[in-house]
């Protein structure tokens, strides 16, 4: 991911895909932070996740879902190759209209990579063969913008299973759909006959001409329609006594210039859940950075110490209520020895349950050296409300 709103004062790497980071989870993650950063993020930013940062994204899942479905209706085993062809066409599609080197990071989608090799070797493009090295659904748009757009109300579930084939649109996601066929999208009908055909086989120019070039920004049609889902979301969160928290993000945002930087909110402007969620967010972070931040530097042959009060860091409370288990298990350690070893160890420990290498001492690698520590979703938010999605629009406000 890549956020065009202003930085926070630490980055967030974890639930970036593997196309983009580069890295794997034990590198960005070495010693279990993440699963309780994503428990309180939840709570401070509902429903979005790090991945689902752009408004264009929701629509077009919404739009390659609805295309998949369109009569004539297709057997639902056929829906997700539906819904992975178009994918693979939109990515083709932005490939061939920015050249290599030349992509925007706003339009960058999964499987890049390999959808530049094809195009290079190759002016017919199978539209059925898999553009990522695991599983096309999980890591494209589908693994990125389908939990929030379910939780939002653009998507329902039409069974137990989280594929195209078990998910319908709401009244909004079919809205949504529309907008992606609008004025300064404009994906012509073509698009939907060829991901409802089966059409397996498309020329870089259908591509071109099926796809328009995405610049990044959103049409307002789409920036109405998400803005709408947002005030509504916050309407079902007020009827359950929760505040509306998307209307006090977009409070804060504005309030900071502009800006959701995890240092500068003021918990004021948030819901009860939302400011209580900022505190543990903020203690969370310190957390992290008298623990791991020392121990990327100690495990790469710098010099580096724990605070000697480490164990009674007030953050662990929090750790406790969370019953992270990873975290926990850590804490005890540290009760007994809180020193750099013992981080070390639970780390190595860490790592044979999840079936990595651990890492050795005095060996500085790329993406051990420097410490990123947990966003919280802000940018993710930040950017939905830069693109001008803003509930508060969306009440007719």
């Amino acid at each position: 991911m890549r956020v065009r709103s202003a930085p926070a004062s630490v980055g967030f790497v974890w639930t970036d895909p593997p196309d983009s980071l580069g890295q794997a989870r034990d590198t960005a993650d070495p010693l279990g932070f993440r699963a309780a950063a994503v428990r309180v993020a939840h709570r401070l930013v509902p429903a979005l996740t790090q991945s689902s940062f752009r408004a264009r994204g929701f629509a077009l899942v919404c739009f390659g879902l609805d295309a998949a479905r369109r009569n004539p209706v297709l057997p639902d085993p056929e829906i997700d190759g539906a819904f992975l062809r178009f994918e693979r066409l939109v990515v083709y599609a932005q490939c061939h209209h920015h050249p290599e080197g030349n992509l925007p990071d706003d339009v960058r989608y999964s499987g890049t990579r390999r959808a530049y090799a094809r195009l290079h070797s190759s002016s017919d493009l199978d539209l059925n063969l898999p553009l990522l090295l695991h599983d096309d659904l999980s890591g494209g748009l589908w693994g990125a913008y389908r939990r929030p757009a379910l939780h939002l109300g653009l998507l329902r579930p039409r069974g137990n299973r989280s594929n195209p084939a078990a998910t319908g649109l709401s009244a909004l996601g079919t809205e949504l759909a529309k907008t992606v066929e609008g004025s300064g999208v404009a994906y012509p009908t073509a698009t939907r006959k060829l991901v409802r055909d089966r059409t397996r086989w498309a020329t870089r120019e259908q591509a071109a001409d099926l796809v328009p070039a995405d610049t990044g920004t959103p049409s307002t049609h789409e920036v109405d329609v998400l803005s709408h889902t947002l005030a509504a979301y916050d309407d079902r969160r007020e009827e359950q006594g929760k505040g509306r928290p998307f209307a006090a993000l977009r409070a804060a945002f504005n309030a900071d210039g502009g800006d959701l930087n995890l240092d500068h909110i003021n918990r004021s402007t948030l819901t009860e859940g939302q400011a209580q969620a900022l505190d543990d967010a903020r203690a969370l972070t310190a957390l992290m950075m008298a623990v791991e931040k020392p121990y990327r530097k100690w495990v790469t042959g710098r010099s580096a110490t724990l605070p000697k009060t480490v164990a009674q860091n007030s953050a662990w409370a929090l750790v406790r209520a969370m019953g992270e288990p990873d975290l926990s298990r850590l804490l005890t350690d540290l009760d007994t020895d809180p020193t750099l070893d013992t981080v070390h160890r639970h780390h190595q420990r860490l790592a044979a349950e999840r079936g990595r290498e651990p890492w050795e001492r005095d060996e500085p690698r790329l993406g051990r050296e420097e410490m990123v520590a947990a966003d919280f979703t802000l940018p993710t938010a930040a950017n939905l409300f830069t693109d001008g999605v803003d509930p508060h629009r969306g009440r007719g406000a």
